[in-house]
């Protein structure tokens, strides 16, 4: 839907379509754009157009059978079975009989929950028959496109709430297959089910549950959560911005107000935020007053400031490295004493020597300085005395390095030592002996100086540390509220000035998106209000009603449905006008045409009891219109009231009719009533028992006979049609196509109406009566009797129990 919006909102500029796409994608995507406003050089650039989206559906289901157990007024199982495809279905039975529980089971295996149960406490707790013990839900629906999967709610426990029940869903494999894959979770958008308690509210309440149901198909919803986003995004800036601007004039006259000399400093550079042209705030100059330098005479705060933070090393730590440096400085006293400097170059002669002798180009063995003879004891006596050299070498530069290092530990302390904030401490006149004392560290160079210096440091400044703290803490005391209550200013002033861009985006974001929902929400909902004009005026036939507006009005979060009408020359709200009648077929006329739009995923549609109160001519338009809508859904209507039915009998409509009976212990019984090639074959019986002529008979039985085998190859056809895939529109076609008999019945026995000229011989390897059977069917009979059409009804009928009863022969396709 985001190409859609995005053709709304030509004229706009790229910052605000970019916010307003954003939103619609998702809370942190317009997060980071907002993040990214203010941020960069340059303005966002409007994204690449987008394919539109609202085309998209998904694999239609439609149902093959509904079972039920153990639920509300069903004990043992019962099982409605559904010829998958188009078409009229009605369950008719007495009230009480059960038939409402199969609806409202097939409700709550697809969506958890129950619009008649709702929230009802008493309901919720007796949701679960009396007579069964097990509770449990199934279908079997044919997906187009997929094939075969089966549907199943189970409770882990007897004492499990309604609402905890697990949907389970299989194909034909018998694999796990997830709602979301079957786009099933959009069932309460597209919900395909209208209950009795739905009935009275879709047409006698205005709320925003009404508005909602009706425009939640529309996919405007998300139009609305993204406007949401936008709107929330901009309030929040707005708010805080008109918040710092309220406390902006309290705070300057409470600091114009105070004594304190800080405070005129901070009232003369408070500046009210109002206007985008008011200049803003000197933030840096409340940073200054915060952190407590800014000073109006002599800057001793800023002074008094230093000497608390300067950092003063301890006494002992000064005399830890002293006492590292004496040890050092010993050590290396001893070493030099015992003259062992020397040994380094004796080291490196006797290695020298040692070399030599050892090595391969040595001319004798004799010594090469006083040239005697050496013996093994001497070369050994010479590689311990070099060994030796080597290791007091080591022992004395190891020295050397140890008082190198404490050395530099002292004078880089001496560096440390806080003369800037002694100074500081001696102008504000808090003494000149932590000065003096610093100096003295500084300059000393023997120990037991630099010990009594650091000690003499560390005590006086910790003094001068303590009065400065005192001094700050008096003059402090009665600003430091003030002082927090700037803090906080500055901070939220920050927060504001960093948001100015984006607030000032968002603003006109909100509208350009207030504007787009507005033309979409018309645009979706006109198709969907011409059909329910369109409707009404058909179910209103005969009413002083004229139904001259259906739309759906949202402002800010107030969202209603709005029905005007028109009584005669005067205008008047449709539920103050309208009859109980005339309201279920205005609840109807809103639901039906939501059920047929493109992107849902539900092939059938479940009505429960529509006949509410109306008039038989009501009825008759309800009829019609349940049957072309059953041209391209599956339309399963539950109703007590007769009439519907004798409606669908009377104007023979294409229509399978279900009664249902209620025995004890809630024990519920569907019985069949007659298929199309059942109702055929009862009629072409029925002649035969007549009494007209027998002329009549010969031409009418076989015509009866005729139309009885077409019904079951179509309903043979469809059948294996959705089952491989097809969708119910090209199954459509395809029967529309099929002109003759002989196209309808190779539609039937192989899937393509263009192989009519191989009938004959496929039915004849079957059975030779089939043949005979159509023949007849075709060509008439003329010149049999009263018994040889007697006979061609019960052929007739075996060929059209074998159609309905078996698969499309595929191996002869």
């Amino acid at each position: 839907m985001l190409a859609e919006i995005e053709a709304k909102l030509e004229g706009y500029e790229d910052e605000v379509v970019c916010l307003v796409l954003a939103a619609c994608e998702s809370q942190a995507e317009l997060d980071a754009m907002l993040g990214s406003i203010g941020a960069r050089a340059s303005k966002p650039s409007r994204p690449p157009p987008r394919a539109s989206t609202l085309a998209t559906s998904a694999a239609g289901a439609f149902l093959e059978s509904v079972r039920v157990e153990g639920f509300r007024g069903v004990g043992d199982r019962v099982t409605l079975e559904i010829a998958p495809g188009p078409g009229l279905t009605l369950v008719v039975g007495r009230n009480g009989c059960g038939k409402s529980s199969i609806a409202e089971g097939l409700e709550v295996l697809l969506t958890g929950a129950s619009a008649r149960i709702g929230s009802n406490k008493e309901l919720r707790t007796t949701w679960r028959n009396l007579h069964s013990d097990d509770t449990r839900l199934s279908a079997t629906l044919t997906l187009e496109g997929r094939g075969r999967v089966s549907a199943e709610r189970s409770w882990v426990a007897s004492s499990a709430d309604l609402d905890g029940g697990k949907l389970q869903v299989r194909d034909a494999s018998s694999g796990g297959v997830s709602v979301q894959a079957l786009g099933w979770d959009a069932v309460d958008r597209f919900r395909p089910f209208l209950s009795y308690a739905e009935l009275g509210k879709l047409a006698m309440d205005s709320s925003a549950e009404v508005y909602d149901a009706l425009a939640e198909p529309l996919g405007t919803k998300a139009i609305v959560e993204a406007r949401k986003r936008l709107q929330d995004a901009y309030s929040a800036r707005e708010k805080a911005r008109k918040t710092l601007k309220i406390e902006a004039e309290a705070l300057k006259q409470a600091l114009e107000a105070h004594d304190d000399p800080r405070a005129k400093t901070a009232a003369d550079a408070m500046v009210a935020l109002g206007t985008e042209k008011t200049p803003k705030p000197d933030l840096d100059a409340f940073e200054k007053v915060v952190l407590g330098d800014a000073d109006a005479d002599d800057g001793s705060l800023a002074k008094l400031d230093v000497v608390v933070r300067a950092v003063v090393k301890p006494a002992a730590e000064w005399d830890a490295m002293i006492t590292a440096w004496e040890v050092a400085l010993s050590e290396v006293q001893r070493l030099e004493g015992l003259a062992i400097a020397g040994h380094a170059q004796l080291s490196e002669v006797l290695s020298r020597a040692l070399e030599y002798l050892e090595g391969a180009h040595a001319l004798s063995d004799d010594c090469p300085v006083c040239e005697r003879p050496l013996d093994g004891d001497t070369v050994s006596t010479m590689k311990r005395r070099a060994q030796e050299a080597r290791e007091l070498a080591g022992e004395f530069h190891t020295a050397k390095q140890r008082l190198a290092m404490s050395q530099r530990d002292i004078e880089t302390a001496k560096r440390s030592v806080p003369l800037d904030a002694a100074t500081r401490a001696s102008e504000a006149g808090l003494g000149d002996d932590a000065r003096a004392a610093c100096e003295l560290l500084t300059n000393a160079s023997e120990p037991d100086e630099l010990r009594a210096a650091a000690v003499s440091v560390e005590s006086t400044m910790m003094r001068a540390r303590d009065d400065a703290r005192a001094q700050l803490d008096v003059r402090r005391a009665s600003f430091r509220p003030l002082q927090k209550r700037v803090s906080a200013f500055v901070d939220a002033a920050r927060i504001v000035d960093a948001a100015h861009e984006s607030r000032r985006a968002l603003n006109r974001a909100v509208s350009a998106m207030k504007d787009a929902e507005q033309q979409m929400r018309a645009e979706l909902f006109a198709p969907i209000e011409s059909k329910v004009r369109s409707l009404w005026e058909r179910l209103g036939r005969g009413s002083d009603v004229e139904l001259v507006g259906v739309a759906l009005q949202s402002t800010g979060t107030r969202r209603h449905l709005a029905l005007d009408s028109r009584v005669g020359d005067k205008d008047a709200p449709a539920r103050a006008v309208m009859s109980q009648g005339e309201l279920s077929a205005l609840a109807l006329a809103l639901f039906l045409p939501r059920t047929s739009l493109a992107g849902s995923p539900f092939r059938f549609v479940i009505i429960d009891d529509p006949v509410q109160a109306m008039d038989p001519i009501r009825v008759d338009a309800l009829a019609e219109i349940l049957d072309e809508a059953a041209k391209d859904r599956q339309v399963l209507v539950f109703t007590h009231d007769e009439r519907l039915a004798d409606a669908v009998r009377r104007m023979r409509l294409r229509a399978r009719i279900v009664r249902v009976d209620r025995r004890g212990n809630s024990r519920v019984e569907l019985h069949e009533c007659p298929s199309p090639a059942r109702a055929h074959i009862n009629d072409a019986k029925a002649v035969c028992r007549s009494e007209v002529s027998q002329e009549l008979k010969r031409r009418v039985v076989p015509v009866f006979c005729r139309s009885a085998l077409e019904a079951a190859a179509v309903e043979r056809f469809t059948r294996a049609e959705l089952r491989n895939g097809s969708a119910a529109h090209e199954v459509g076609a395809k029967l529309d196509a099929a002109k003759t008999a002989m196209q309808t019945l190779a539609l039937g026995l192989f899937g393509d109406s263009e192989r009519s000229g191989e009938v004959f011989r496929h039915l004849n390897a079957k059975s030779r009566s089939y043949t005979d059977c159509l023949k007849k069917c075709q060509e008439g009979a003329h010149d049999v009797g009263a018994n040889d059409l007697e006979s061609l009804v019960e052929d007739a009928e075996r060929f059209a129990q074998w159609l309905t009863r078996t698969d499309l022969d595929v191996s002869s396709t």
